[in-house]
């Protein structure tokens, strides 16, 4: 009788733990479920973040290793300015306008690979609370929730997490909603400016969706996003149907096989091997500095001839002042591009005021060697109202002088003047007076400068140091004159 009433006792017992018991395992497995789902989103969002990152690293290092020929280029004009002491304004604005753009390109980047990134986690965020609504994880007292790394942390696990838990096998023949993953349209709908899209364009990146190769560490579940509906808010029946239904993992294994088949391009074969964001910045300086040693292989020779050629040309116009003052090559040019028109003023008093006038016709041969042929006429005053003829003269005048350094140019003129002469003896009367022709020369030295567009101001200082009368001696052997030289037709500029 006691042993029944025992048997009683423990069926009794057994029947009351049993419900208890079932309901305590399906607690447990929502838990899994919830946990599962996690992981899934975890190592999707390091997959997702990996692929931007590697996309905007590649970006960054195509801007700099195209600009930096640009920049290089420049810098070179520059330095070839420099040496001939020309002016350099316009290719140091475009260097600091290039150097801008770099930046501003850079920058951009940076920006579309923060918005991308906040819409891939947002999609996979979203896709996270949608099944856990529809499975009834919500009401969980201590859900578990996704946490998302950084962008640039790399968190791949070696693999899933609770992959192998009996209750996660099961979950093969269970519609799920497909998990959102980062496509090659997500990076084409990103909106770029111009400058930013044609080196876009120029990536060998055909298909972000390569990177799934990365799979092989991560779970899946099955796509299909548009069966979402047949989740309730009844957890029980998907629950139950897993339970039923435990399989191997043969969805997943089909996932992991065609992603490890799918070709890898040049982009992503370098997205795999620059996961380090520092290990791709040292990459990109040592191709850039590289690409800028090769920047003129093959043309040595030429190079050499361009140095050669511009040590000449920075000796021969060491005083060169602008681009538009080196001479063209005399063959072939118009006889007016050689000449010139001057005119010179002298102003000198001793007995009277005298003032000269020197217009003269010039010929440049060079840039350095000029020669000339004048007229001086001399009008003398006792004041301003009353002239004098004792002190006028007149006559021819030629010239020849050589540009040395910064438009000093010493200068040679001989001349031939009639002059009033006086008898040898005092007190004669002016009637006396008779006219001869004197030959004279003189050295001096004469300074240009510009005064207004093409016309430049003169300053010549002269030393009077033969007189072909020693028995007649002009006010003063040193004079100074001041004048202004014309061009007789302007220089053509060639649009060509």
């Amino acid at each position: 009788m006691k042993k029944i009433i025992s048997g009683l006792i423990v069926s009794l017992l057994a029947a009351v733990s049993a419900p208890a018991q079932i309901n305590s395992d399906k607690l447990q497995n929502k838990y899994v479920l919830a946990d599962h789902i996690t992981n899934l989103v975890s190592n999707q969002w390091a997959k997702d973040s990996q692929t931007i990152e590697s996309w905007s690293n590649s970006l960054k290092h195509t801007i700099n290793k195209q600009l930096i020929m640009d920049e290089l280029a420049i810098r070179y004009t520059i330095d070839s300015l420099q040496a001939l002491q020309l002016p350099t304004d316009k290719f140091t604005l475009q260097l600091t306008s290039l150097t801008y753009k770099k930046e501003s390109l850079l920058s951009e980047v940076t920006a579309k690979k923060d918005d991308l990134a906040q819409k891939t986690k947002s999609r996979l965020q979203e896709w996270q609370n949608t099944i856990k609504a529809n499975s009834g994880l919500n009401s969980l007292e201590h859900p578990t929730r996704v946490n998302i790394p950084a962008i640039n942390q790399s968190c791949i696990p070696p693999e899933l997490p609770n992959l192998n838990h009996p209750f996660v096998q099961s979950m093969s023949n269970i519609s799920l909603p497909a998990l959102p993953v980062l496509s090659a349209g997500d990076f084409q709908q990103v909106e770029l400016s111009p400058d930013l899209s044609f080196i876009h364009k120029s990536l060998p990146f055909k298909d972000v969706e390569g990177l799934k190769h990365i799979q092989r560490k991560f779970g899946s579940l099955k796509d299909g996003v548009s069966q979402l509906t047949s989740f309730t808010k009844n957890s029980d029946n998907p629950i139950n149907t897993a339970f039923e239904n435990i399989i191997q993992l043969s969805g997943f294994q089909e996932k992991i096989e065609a992603a490890e088949n799918m070709p890898l391009n040049d982009f992503l074969i370098r997205a795999e091997q620059m996961e380090d964001p520092k290990a791709l910045k040292e990459s990109a300086q040592k191709e850039i500095i590289k690409e800028a040693f090769n920047h003129f292989k093959g043309r040595e020779e030429r190079l050499n001839q361009a140095i050669e050629k511009m040590a000449k040309y920075k000796q021969k116009f060491s005083s060169v002042n602008s681009i538009q003052e080196i001479p063209k090559i005399s063959n072939g040019k118009s006889l007016n591009e050689h000449l010139f028109l001057g005119i010179a003023f002298q102003i000198q008093r001793k007995n009277y005021l005298s003032l000269d006038f020197n217009p003269y016709l010039g010929y440049r041969f060079t840039n350095r060697l000029t020669t000339g042929l004048g007229w001086n006429q001399r009008f003398a005053f006792n004041n301003w109202t009353q002239t004098s003829q004792k002190g006028e003269i007149y006559g021819p005048r030629a010239y020849t002088e050589f540009k040395v350094w910064k438009g000093f140019s010493p200068r040679l003129e001989v001349e031939y003047m009639k002059y009033l002469i006086p008898p040898s003896f005092l007190n004669t009367p002016f009637e006396n007076y008779k006219r001869e022709w004197i030959f004279g020369s003189k050295i001096g030295i004469k300074k240009e400068y510009p005064f207004r567009r093409n016309i430049k101001g003169t300053v010549i200082v002269m030393f009077k140091f033969t007189n072909s009368n020693q028995n007649y001696s002009d006010h003063n052997i040193w004079n100074m004159r001041f004048g202004l030289e014309f061009p007789i037709q302007k220089k053509k500029v060639s649009n060509n």
